[in-house]
This record gives C-alpha cells, structure tokens and sequence, in this order.
C-alpha cells in the first residue's frame, strides 16, 4: 500500500491529537504499523482501520473482519456526544496471544486533518497542490500540469483515473499505485501525498470529482489551487440536478488552504464560481473563445486566439495582458487548447515563469486514451475517453475539425447509470457525424440491445442521418472493425468511450478488453 514513512513516535503524537493517551503496555501491540486504510479487506498487523461512516454503510461495521485480518489499531467514528475511549481488545489464536487496539472518537473525520498533519510533517514540504474538478479535462489538465513540470527539472505527480502517476525529471513516467476511484478516499490521499514528498516531489496534481468533493474525500486536504474546466450533463442519476451538480463542485472552494483558483470563462458556470471566492483567494481565467476574452484579459488572465487546425495538432496565439506568443500542440482538438491554459495558469500561480513553460509546449503528448490519434494509409482512428454527452459533442467537433473526408462515431452507453444521457449522446452523434456504429460499453446488468434502442431515440429525433449511415453491433471489436473495413480515404473514426480503460463490465464480470492495444493491431493490418 502506497504511503508515506513516519515514526511510531509521531504516531503516538497523532493519537494524542485525537484527545486520548494509551497506556505504555498497550503500544507495543501496533509498534509495527506503517499505513492506514478505510477498507478492511486490506487491514493486517501493519496496516491499521478507520472505521468511518460510508456512503451506505459505517465501517464499524467491519471491525470485526479488520480483528480476524490481523489488525492491530483501529480508528473507529462514533456518534456525537458518545463519550471517547480507547480499549484492548484481546484476541487468541492457537499460537499465539494478540490484542487490537481500538480508539473510538466522536467526529472522527473531521479530527484526522490535525491527525495526519500530525503523523505526516513531510507534507508540509510540498510546494502546490493542485485540485482539478470539472465533467471535462481534469486527467489531461492534470498531465499537462506534470509534464511542463518535469520538463523544467521539476518531479511531479498526478492522482486521478489513470492512478498515481510520477512524472519524472528525465521525461518518463511511473505509475505508482492504482486507484479505484477518480478521487480516492481522504485516507489514502494523505497517504499519498507523504509518501510524494518522501520521493522528494513536491508537486502534486489532483483530480477532484463531484462525488470526491461532496462525500468528504478532499476535505483537509492542503491544496494550494483549485481549477474549474467546464460543467456538463453527468451523474445525474447521483446528483439529482445539475443546480445540485455544480453546488457539489463548488464546495471544493470550502477549503481553506487553496489561495488560487484558475476558471474557465467560456463555461456560464464560471460566474457562480466567481461569486462563491472568499476574500483573499486570487482568481485567473482562461478562455479560448473571442466571445468570452473580455473575462478572460488582465494581469491574471490567459487566452488564445488565431486557433488553427492541423493533421496532427493546433496552432494557436497565446495571449497575456502584456504578452503574445506564438504556440504549437501537438494535441487534437480546441478543448486541449483549453486544458493547456488551465495548467499553464496554475504553474504560473506558483511562480513559474510563463517564458519558462511555454518553451516546452511543442514536447507536450496527450493523455492515453484522451484524443489518441492512429494513422493508417486509409481512415485515421482517434481513440477517446469521451462518455457524457458534452464529452462526445467536444471530441466530435474537435475530430471534424481535423477530417478531411467523412467522420464516423463508433460509440455505445454504460448501463445501470443515468439514462438520460442516451437519447442525447445519439441526438449529438446524429448532428455532428456522418456514419453512426452504436456497440456496446459497460452494460454492466443490462441488455445492449435496449441501451442502443434509446440511443436511437435520439439519432430518430434528430433526422440528420439516414438509417443507411447507422448501423449497429453489438459485439465491440467487431463495430471498430467495421468502421476501418468500411471508411474511406481520408475518413476519420472516433472511437468513443473506453479511452484507456482495459475492460468491459459486462454481467457483473470486468472482462479484460485494451481498445488501445486493439485499435493499433487492427490499424496494422491496414498500413
């Protein structure tokens, strides 16, 4: 388990920050422990449990299987006004005799910010940490980030869907931990950020999703700078409205460590996001829209104009209240120009010169799975993550931009999640494609066949495409393959929806499936 190093004798000290002091004859049963963890699946004799109340469920109710795992300490929440305690709990076994400490505090969660400031001090050592939240960009913006830094001479690390990535100063990358949620648990965070700063990083980009933000995963974290991207139609099925949807993202600005906030001015939201800054957080904008450069010019302000597109990149003039720039990505799509000025701004709210950065704009790659382009002598193939309706509108006018012949979508809808997006995401890809393959995604306990069915409400609805230009198969590779066999000289294939992921949930079952890996072996067979 990735976590930072610390001293048993800061342990003690952090315990003592929760309010309670243990007998000396207790502490040699968790001397061994060097890490935390929320779930009790991964607790043994040196990996302690804080029990805290989930989403559906409070941890204590595991403690029993955290005991029978090995543990040695656990943290355990307990209800306000309850008193506070600690206890040994005696447990035997046939070789041996062992005890598990239990520290049971009332409001716990909000008193483990003093506790790992405590145990951790090496965070203190960390120069910025960056938050991303938006429906849009936050991995790209998150790697853009790391990748100037490290061309500067800087490490860097990113925590988001990709995982804990460390970017180092030769230009390569690690991926240190796997995460299993774009934000993980508020546990494994501070874990990670020590354990960052014990490798001598102390630049860390994080991604902040809604869900993270409003159930408490962020909360204490020492971030330095918040970035807001865009807010689209997304986990409505969680959030219930997208009033409720944005409010969840604000909350980031809860914190009260975080200085900066870098916005999008293209995106309406940002005035909410404007009127929702506390006194003394400093906020730089972004735009990539000449509607919107008014918000977006002044001395904490970047925008770019003259955009314009090539076969594999964009070319754009960057602007400043003093300066212009001449700028070159090799990336697809106006939004990446966007995601560039968002990281930009926060490296420039650490100090970084801006002549610094941009000198390293032309060695900048795009994220795997985000825009990924794949050339054949024929059709070109761009693989993308692209799975919320404003997603799927961006990466096919992007693509569009970039096609010199006729551009076709090969695309499905996730099951189990929020519907509404599917007649939507088909009504966009009616409007903005010209062959239309609908397959399947994560269907995870639903039927394809149904899913596609309300994706074509939408596609019907729209009446832009004829039913010649859809066409539907269900079984994934079989739809990409398709679309290759099919297209044309100078056609250009989004491929839609997995992006980097390395399955499909189907049933209940993560079967392995790399579209990456399959989209470039099938593109050889077409060189």
């Amino acid at each position: 388990m990735l976590a930072g190093n610390f001293k048993f004798a800061d342990l003690l000290q952090a315990i003592i920050t929760l309010g309670i002091e243990l007998p000396a004859a207790w502490q040699h049963q968790f001397a061994k422990i060097d890490g935390f963890t929320v779930d009790s699946r991964q607790v043994n004799a040196t990996t302690a449990f804080i029990a805290l109340q989930g989403v559906s469920a409070h941890g204590s109710i595991y403690i029993p299987s955290a005991i029978e795992n090995g543990g040695k300490l656990i943290l355990e929440d307990i209800q306000q006004g309850s008193t506070c305690q600690a206890k040994l709990i005696p447990v035997s076994d046939d070789t041996s005799e062992r005890g598990c400490v239990v520290i049971q505090i009332a409001n716990l969660a909000s008193k483990l910010v003093e506790f790992f400031k405590t145990l951790y001090p090496q965070i203190a050592k960390l120069k910025q940490v960056l938050a991303i939240t938006g429906t849009n960009g936050k991995t790209s913006v998150a790697s853009l980030y790391a990748q100037m830094l490290s061309h500067t001479g800087r490490s860097a690390a990113t925590i988001g869907t990709l995982g804990c990535m460390q970017y180092h100063c030769d230009g390569t990358t690690t991926n240190v931990a796997k995460t299993y949620n774009t934000t993980p648990d508020n546990v494994s965070l501070f874990g990670y950020l020590a354990w960052f700063a014990d490798q001598d990083v102390y630049y860390v980009a994080l991604e902040a999703s809604s869900h993270g933000i409003e159930q408490g995963r962020t909360f204490g974290l020492p971030i330095d700078v918040a970035v807001f991207t865009n807010l689209t139609q997304d986990h409505l099925d969680y959030h219930g409205s997208m009033s409720a949807y944005g409010a969840a993202k604000r909350k980031l600005l809860n914190n009260p460590r975080i200085r900066s906030i870098v916005i999008n001015a293209d995106d309406p939201e940002s005035e909410r996001w404007r009127n929702a800054v506390n006194s003394g957080q400093q906020i730089l904008s972004f735009s990539v829209d000449d509607r919107n450069q008014t918000q977006a010019q002044g001395a904490d302000a970047l925008y770019a104009d003259c955009i314009e597109y090539l076969d594999s990149g964009i070319q754009f003039r960057l602007n400043t209240l003093s300066e212009k720039h001449h700028m070159t990505l090799s990336l697809i799509g106006q939004f990446n120009v966007a995601n560039y000025l968002a990281a930009l701004g926060a490296l420039t709210m650490a100090g970084i010169e801006l002549a610094t950065l941009i000198k390293y704009a032309d060695k900048l790659v795009g994220v795997k799975g985000r825009m990924e382009l794949i050339k054949t002598h024929s059709a070109s193939i761009i693989v993308d993550f692209a799975h919320t309706p404003d997603a799927l509108k961006q990466a096919l006018v992007a693509a569009r931009k970039h096609t010199a012949n006729q551009l076709w979508i090969v695309f499905g809808c996730g099951g189990d999640r929020d519907k509404a997006k599917r007649p939507e995401m088909g009504k966009i890809a009616a409007s903005h494609a010209d062959k239309i393959v609908l397959t399947q995604d994560n269907s995870r306990f639903e039927h394809t066949d149904k899913i596609i069915d309300e994706i074509c409400q939408g596609i019907s609805n729209e009446g832009n495409v004829d039913s010649k230009s859809v066409i539907r198969i269900v079984e994934r590779q079989s739809a990409i393959k398709f679309a290759l066999s099919n297209a044309e000289n100078n056609d250009l294939i989004l491929v839609a929806g997995k992006g980097h992921e390395d399955y499909l949930d189907i049933q209940g079952q993560k079967i392995h499936y790399d579209e990456r890996a399959y989209v470039k072996t099938l593109a050889g067979e077409f060189l």
